[in-house]
């Protein structure tokens, strides 16, 4: 990835963090209750209805009726949108209290992830690993993880010396945009190189720190 000069890369991460977070309808098969759908279409209308810093007390007014961590998610986003970032953080502190992790919302995972390596100093990268083992098939992830670990001059320890030419990409120097050709090209043509790549993946040690 050609180096971005500072002004240029602070609006590249803002737009990866306020844009790029995965849609709820491509993580389904989760049974939840009447009260959590409902809880979740209003707090999504009130996420989207509106584009300014209303959107903030929109949330507010949901979680007075219910604690659900879908209006803490869009509390959470509208307040990094409005680049309150440790206010955020607060409220994903909360969101701890009603996620579940025996049935992870990638959408929360992702968002937490992101704000921790962008605005906070906190590592989401075990995050970004932990969203990629629960849906391996989304490729956002692994497009991100890529991207979280190049900022940090990190690539995945491969366990052999053998050229894998899908991991030797994801340890490259190519754009974002080519590496996600190349691995929507291997979910196509080579699926055994991204069972290889999601397997050293899954391996990586991350720090905790």
């Amino acid at each position: 990835m050609a180096k971005l000069r500072k002004n240029e890369r602070n609006e590249k991460e803002k737009d990866i963090f306020l844009f790029s977070f995965p849609s709820a309808s491509n993580f389904g098969g989760v049974k939840v209750t009447k009260k959590r759908e409902k809880c979740k279409r209003k707090a999504r209308f009130s996420f989207f209805k509106k584009k300014d810093v209303s959107l903030y007390y929109n949330a507010d007014s949901v979680l007075a009726l219910h604690q659900c961590q879908e209006a803490l998610y869009v509390k959470s986003r509208c307040l990094a949108k409005l680049e309150r970032y440790q206010e955020a953080d607060a409220v994903n502190v909360l969101m701890g209290d009603v996620f579940d992790m025996s049935t992870p919302d990638a959408k929360v995972l992702y968002m937490i992830a992101m704000l921790n390596e962008l605005h906070i100093g906190d590592n989401g990268l075990i995050l970004m690993q932990e969203l990629i083992k629960a849906k391996p098939k989304y490729d956002k992830g692994i497009l991100s993880l890529r991207y979280l670990m190049k900022r940090k001059g990190l690539v995945l320890v491969k366990t052999s010396d053998v050229q894998r030419e899908l991991v030797d990409d994801f340890n490259g120097d190519m754009s974002d945009e080519v590496f996600a050709q190349k691995l929507k090209t291997a979910r196509e043509k080579a699926p055994k190189a991204v069972e290889y790549l999601l397997r050293l993946i899954k391996k990586q040690e991350f720090s905790a720190e």
